[in-house]
């Protein structure tokens, strides 16, 4: 092994490099322990021979300091250096087996639509195989931010809202997620109803930075890509984990994969999970239930021939669940009857149940000729969720919305051709071109509001009054006061957007020199967005609506809308020969655009004239990285630093008076950020299997314009209009972000030890763009533990657990209303005892 004096690499982790570097100007007369004090395994450093150099090579002339070639001999010349190859085999064979850790893996992606690594890929990229996510103790989507800075995934009303970068959105309605998610390649458009569980897989990989060339709409923020494991054909697979906690956990999943014929195979896999609420508190008198969730993947795959495969798949997930916000902070005018809530021990006026059912069938489709592969995908998804949301938060029966149906329907179709290396020009050049269609409707059909308590009591209406506050209530008064004659007190909402588009695009890697890459990419869409069914009206006891506020419908003025867009990617990538950046290391340098989809506000109680259109949000980023093996190979080091400008982000805001239940916004915003990982062994010449993990993310993310803004003013919490919040922090957006884990991995009698300890910090980030103080997250710091023990004759792994260990109390989500501040927390400390076994 080359021996280096103080080689200087990245400023970032100069520092670290006295701690996690093999001791280099260690001396010893006992030539042994030289010797082992300078061996990095093979594994660790992905090197292919103990002498430094990959096969076939020998250390170069200029090795430097240390190298055993001749040149260099008299540098340690009273220092007998026994080489690694000079060891004979009985020895080799009474060494003891070294610890693998499973952190440490050479991971595949398809980032770029082909197989590569991922040290390879020009672009910012975490990726995670199951090993290495049960190892970090990650589970389910919002684990996933623990171990990957720059991700956010927060909660509210039941959907997700995922950030990458500060580039994310908050709707849970009709605005479609600004960070796409695709399994085995295939969209999914819905922030409610998505993947909560990630069940058995075979990879995950979080894109980060635009991806709206390859990933296409929507894919402004980055994508979050998971592949799941297709039936082997040739031989019978199987695996299973089964998992107990406290609040009676009890989670199980299990996969079989078996050939039935030489050309085909076929896989099933299934989890469910059920436990009691984290929190205490009651729902129409009765406790709050816990969740429970359960679903199934089948797959059948048939190749008869090595150049064709097809793919056909189903899943389906159906989920029970509860989505509480307590009212901690009771505005001061509508929230002046309401008593604070504790919000880990609140009381709800209604029942707030929420049910979940996704259903998923699609095809793919190989075929595999000498100058390049074909593709074929198509797909269709449902997801239909019903749910009662308590709008006040409180004891108090004064808002709750009935969603009968939340429902979201799509298709796809995509043909792909990606190059390989025997076609034309493969030698020097890399493409995939394809054409993608996609179609969807997605909406409420229907929900429907209950505020009758809200004035029909006429001690309310005339303390209203009497604050001076009736001609600004007046909209909201006059409509309940007119619901008294009706049975039901209650507004029928249907809002139903639907979505057609077609797209061409194609990317190009040309490799100019053997040091220098070019790669050219775009992306053309026509995208037609468009109003299904667009109504509110007052309801009858028997569900018809009596008297309609509002009805539109495709054809009504205004309410269709198409938008022709082009998204360009260049990237130039760099491998020089520059000995102080690491072991083969990758710059890369980035410009591209993203666009995602328009919409409307359709989602309206009082009457209006025309819906509202909200133009298409577009995302324009510079990005510059590194990507590297520092410390003889044996550490893994990227970072990147990046500028994201938006224009017409879309910000959703939900309130009563504001005109309807839910409206978007458009505003401008900037973020500048720098982010970096490292995956090291600590100290390897004296431990064995100690790996060091760190990733870090600094943003400064804003509203660079954002006028005329909505929101609730901070003494009254009364709604307000022509807010300026130009200037303010992005809404759940962190400007840092810190993980680090130490993992040791030990022989022991039967198998291997595995202990392991991390912590997630994130500073103070907002949930609402007004920014105040009834929307803020504190910076907090997670810490949790995990303790393995692998029987490797059973393939059983067993692991005792422990995440959030010191109680921190922190938000998922903070939904902000008329009435107050609803707040739904993270679970305190969570523990448990996991078992894994394969076959």
């Amino acid at each position: 092994m080359r021996i280096s004096k103080g080689v200087p690499f990245v400023a970032a982790i100069a520092m670290l490099g006295a701690t996690i570097a093999p001791a280099q100007d260690r001396v010893s007369d006992d030539s042994s322990v030289l010797d082992e004090l300078l061996w990095v395994d093979e594994s660790e450093s992905g090197a292919t021979d103990r002498s430094g150099a990959p096969d076939g090579d020998t250390p170069s002339d200029d090795a430097g300091p240390g190298s055993t070639d001749e040149a260099d001999a008299g540098t340690y010349d009273t220092i007998p250096v026994r080489r690694a190859d000079e060891r004979t085999e009985a020895a080799r064979a009474s060494e003891p087996r070294r610890p693998a850790s499973r952190l440490v893996e050479e991971i595949v992606v398809t980032a770029q639509k082909r197989e590569e690594n991922i040290q390879d890929v020009p672009i910012s990229i975490q990726a995670f195989t199951p090993g290495v996510l049960d190892a970090r103790g990650v589970q389910n989507a919002q684990d996933l931010p623990l171990i990957t800075p720059g991700l956010t995934v927060t909660q509210q009303v039941g959907s997700v809202s995922t950030y990458i970068r500060g580039v994310g959105s908050d709707t849970f309605t009709l605005g479609e997620p600004s960070v796409a998610t695709y399994v085995d390649e295939i969209y999914y458009p819905m922030s409610t109803g998505g993947i909560q569980n990630f069940g058995t897989i075979k990879r995950i990989e979080v894109l980060k930075g635009p991806q709206g060339t390859l990933f296409g709409r929507n894919a402004v923020g980055g994508a979050i890509n998971i592949i799941t494991e297709d039936p082997d054909l040739d031989q019978v697979r199987a695996s299973a984990q089964v998992q107990f906690g406290n609040y009676d956990t009890i989670d199980a999943r299990g996969y079989l994969s078996a050939p039935l014929a030489d050309s085909v195979g076929v896989s099933i896999s299934g989890f469910r999970n059920e436990s009691d609420y984290y929190l205490d508190g009651t729902a129409d008198g009765e406790p709050l239930p816990g969740p429970v969730e359960q679903g199934a993947r089948g797959k059948l795959l048939w190749s008869p021939s090595e150049r064709f495969e097809i793919v056909l798949a189903a899943a389906i997930l159906d989920s029970k669940f509860i989505n509480p916000g307590a009212n901690t902070e009771p505005s001061q005018v509508l929230g002046a009857l309401i008593p604070p809530q504790d919000p880990r021990n609140a009381h709800y006026s209604q029942k707030i149940p929420a049910h979940n059912e996704v259903e998923s069938y699609y095809v793919r489709a190989k075929a595999f000729f000498d100058g390049f592969d074909l593709k074929v995908f198509g797909s269709r998804l449902t997801s239909d969720i019903a749910l009662n949301y308590d709008f006040d938060g409180s004891s108090l029966p004064l808002v709750d919305f009935n969603t009968l149906s939340l429902a979201s329907t799509s298709h796809s179709a995509e043909i792909q051709l990606t190059s390989t290396d025997q076609g034309w020009a493969a030698s020097w050049l890399k493409w995939v071109a394809g054409l993608y269609y996609f179609d969807a409707e997605q909406g409420f059909n229907p929900t429907y509001a209950r505020i009758g308590n809200l004035s029909l009591d006429p001690d309310v209406v005339a303390e209203y009054e009497l604050l001076g506050l009736g001609d600004l209530l007046s909209p909201v008064l006059d409509l309940v006061d007119g619901l008294a004659a009706f049975p039901t007190g209650e507004v029928n909402i249907i809002a139903v957007i639907g979505t057609s588009a077609i797209a061409g695009y194609a990317q190009a890697t040309a490799t100019l020199t053997d040091w220098f890459d070019i790669t050219l990419g775009g992306r053309y869409q026509s995208e037609e967005r468009f109003c299904v069914e667009c109504s509110s009206g007052l309801r009858n006891s028997d569900g018809s609506v009596g008297i309609k506020f509002n009805d539109f419908d495709k054809n009504s003025p205004g309410a269709r809308s198409r938008t022709n867009s082009f998204n360009p990617k260049v990237s130039l990538d760099f491998r020089p020969s520059w000995s102080w950046l690491g072991d083969e290391p990758l710059l890369y340098a980035s410009w591209q655009r993203a666009t995602k989809s328009a919409t409307y506000n359709v989602v309206t109680i009082l009457p209006v004239s025309s819906l509202e259109y909200l133009p298409p949000e577009r995302i324009t980023t510079w990005e510059m990285g590194i990507k590297t093996r520092v410390f003889g190979g044996a550490s893994t080091f990227n970072a990147a630093v990046f500028h994201n400008e938006i224009d017409n982000a879309q910000v959703q805001f939900a309130s009563l008076l504001a005109g309807g239940t839910i409206t978007f916004q458009s505003a401008d915003q900037r973020i500048i950020g720098a982010e970096f990982d490292l995956l090291t062994p600590v100290l390897p010449s004296l431990v064995d299997g100690l790996y060091l993990t760190v990733g870090a993310a600094f943003l400064d993310p804003e509203y660079t314009e954002f006028r005329d803004a909505k929101g609730f003013d901070e003494t009254t919490g009364l709604y307000s209009e022509n807010n300026d919040y130009t200037g303010n922090q992005i809404t759940r957006v962190p400007e840092v972000q810190l993980s680090v884990s130490l993992s040791q991995t030990l022989t022991v009698p039967g198998g291997t030890l595995e202990a392991a300890a991390d912590y997630s910090y994130l500073s103070e980030y907002y949930f609402l763009p007004q920014s105040t103080d009834n929307t803020k997250q504190d910076a907090y710091g997670i810490v949790g533990a995990r303790v393995s023990y692998l029987y490797e004759p059973w393939n059983l792994r067993v692991t005792a657990y422990g995440r959030n260990i010191t109680d921190e109390d922190y938000y998922y989500g903070r939904f902000i209303t008329d009435f107050g501040t609803l707040d739904t927390m993270a679970p305190l400390a969570l523990y448990g005892l996991r078992m894994n076994w394969e076959f």
